[in-house]
C-alpha cells in the first residue's frame, strides 16, 4: 500500500464542495490525530515514515480546500437555482436562425395572428446500439517474425457492439414530463402576441373530429425503431391531446407517406378556425453512444456509450399548418437544426451483460484463435457488451425538462407576432 491510498477517495467526478469537504475532513484528521488516521499500523514503518513528510502537502491541500469552498459558495448565489433559471435567456433572430430551419414557415405563419395547437408530443429515446468492424486488410500483408524464421504472426479483424438502454423512467413519469412540457409551450405562446384559440375550439372543429388517432395506452405505449438507425423511441402525447401522426411525421410516425387523411383533417381544421395548427415535437436522447467506424484496414475496433442527455436535431420539430381549402394547403415543417447538449448527472451506466452472452463471445474468440494458428489466415476476435443506464427518475426528469424549456422558448420566439 502507497500513501498516496490516503487520498484516494477523492475523485475528480464528485462535485468540487465535496472534494474540499473531504480534503479539509483528512486534512484536520491528519492534524489533529497523526498519520495513523489515514494510515493503519500495520502498514510497514518506513511506508509511514515517508508519509509523515505528505503533511505539508495536506496543509497546502487544506488552504486551497477553504478557497474551494469559498469561492464555491460565491458561485452558488450566482448559479441559476433550477433550469426554470435559464428560461429568461432572450434569443437573437440570428440564434434563431441558425438553430431552426426557419424558411418553411414563410408559407403559413404570415397568414393568421390565431394559432391552435393540435397536437404536441415528446419523443423519448430509450434504446441504442453502435457496432464497429476491423479487417486488419494491411496488418497481415507479408507480415512475419523479427527473427527471420518465416512464422507469420496474424492480427485478428475485430467485431465490437453495444446496447445500451434506459431503466427507471416508466410511462408514468414520460407522461408527467411530457404533461409539463405541454404546459410550459402554452405558457411561452401565450407571450407570442398571437391570439390562442381555446381547446373547446379546437374540438368542436370538424377536422379535428376527422383526426385518424394512434393507439397509445400506458400499458403498450407507442413505441418505434426507425429502419436505419439503431435507437427506439417511445411517444408520448399530454394527456390534454390525443396522440396522432401524419405522413409528414415520417419516420416516427405510422403513416405511409400516401396516407394523407390527417394532413387534410388538419386543413379542414384550419379552415374551420381560420388559424395556424401548431404541432410541436421534441425528442430527448439519454445517453452519447460512439463508434470508430467500419474499416478493412484498421487493425482495431471499438464501441463506446456514456451517460449524456440532450434534444436530438431534426426529429425535433415545429409543424405549421394553414389552409383555406380541406383538400390542399401549405405545411411548414421547422427542424432543429443542431442538438442540444443538456449538461447534468441523472444516472449511472453498468454493464448488464448475461453470462450466456459472455461465455459464447469468449468461445467464439478461442476458437477463431486455434483456428487461425492451424491455418494461418485471419479469424474474427468479437466483443459484446449491454448497458444499462440506471436513470435517477427525478433528475432524469427535471434535465429533461430544462432542455424542453430551451426549445419551447425556441419554437415562442420563431412563433412571435410581426410587430404593427
Amino acid at each position: 500500500m502507497q500513501p498516496r491510498r490516503c487520498i484516494s477517495v477523492i475523485r475528480p467526478c464528485i462535485p468540487a464542495a465535496a472534494f474540499a469537504q473531504n480534503v479539509i475532513r483528512m486534512a484536520l484528521s491528519w492534524m489533529h490525530q497523526g498519520p495513523q488516521a489515514c494510515f493503519v499500523a500495520s502498514i510497514p514503518l518506513r511506508q509511514r515514515l515517508a508519509a509523515v513528510t505528505m503533511r505539508s502537502t495536506f496543509q497546502s491541500l487544506l488552504l486551497g480546500a477553504t478557497i474551494a469552498l469559498a469561492t464555491q459558495s460565491v458561485l452558488a448565489q450566482q448559479a441559476p437555482a433550477s433550469p426554470s433559471a435559464e428560461r429568461a435567456v432572450d434569443l437573437t433572430p440570428e440564434q434563431v436562425s441558425g438553430l431552426l430551419d426557419t424558411k418553411p414557415l414563410r408559407e403559413t405563419l404570415p397568414n393568421s395572428n390565431s394559432v391552435v395547437v393540435a397536437g404536441f408530443r415528446v419523443v423519448f429515446v430509450t434504446r441504442n446500439a453502435a457496432s464497429a468492424r476491423s479487417g486488419s486488410g494491411l496488418a497481415n500483408l507479408g507480415n512475419t517474425t523479427a527473427s527471420g524464421s518465416g512464422a507469420r504472426t496474424i492480427t485478428q479483424s475485430a467485431n465490437a457492439s453495444m446496447e445500451v438502454t434506459l431503466e427507471n423512467v416508466d410511462f408514468a413519469r414520460m407522461q408527467a414530463i411530457a404533461d409539463k412540457a405541454y404546459a410550459d409551450f402554452l405558457t411561452r405562446l401565450a407571450t407570442t402576441g398571437r391570439t390562442i384559440l381555446p381547446r373547446d375550439r379546437l374540438q368542436a372543429s370538424d377536422g379535428y373530429k376527422k383526426l385518424e388517432l394512434t393507439a397509445s395506452t400506458a400499458e403498450k405505449p407507442y413505441t418505434v425503431s426507425p429502419v436505419g438507425t439503431a435507437k427506439h423511441y417511445t411517444v408520448v402525447s399530454p394527456a390534454a391531446l390525443p396522440l396522432w401522426f401524419g405522413h409528414f411525421d415520417l419516420p416516427i410516425g405510422d403513416k405511409t407517406a400516401f396516407a394523407l387523411g390527417n394532413w387534410r383533417a388538419l386543413n379542414q381544421l384550419s379552415v374551420d378556425t381560420g388559424a395556424v395548427v401548431l404541432v410541436p415535437q421534441i425528442v430527448i436522447d439519454f445517453a452519447d453512444v460512439s463508434s470508430s467506424g467500419n474499416s478493412m484496414w484498421k487493425s482495431s475496433a471499438s464501441v463506446g456509450a456514456k451517460s449524456a442527455m440532450s434534444i436530438e436535431p431534426l426529429y425535433t420539430r415545429l409543424g405549421t399548418f394553414y389552409a383555406k381549402i380541406a383538400m390542399a394547403g401549405p405545411l411548414g415543417i421547422s427542424s432543429l437544426q443542431e442538438g442540444l447538449s443538456i449538461p447534468g448527472d441523472f444516472g449511472e451506466l453498468v454493464d448488464i451483460t448475461d453470462q450466456k452472452t459472455k461465455d459464447t463471445v469468449a468461445m467464439g474468440n478461442a476458437l477463431s484463435g486455434a483456428l487461425s494458428m492451424l491455418s494461418g489466415t485471419s479469424g474474427t476476435v468479437r466483443s459484446v457488451t449491454k448497458s444499462a443506464l440506471k436513470a435517477r427518475p427525478d433528475a432524469y426528469e427535471e434535465l429533461a425538462l430544462g432542455g424542453v424549456a430551451r426549445i419551447n422558448q425556441l419554437f415562442a420566439k420563431v412563433l412571435e407576432a410581426p410587430k404593427q
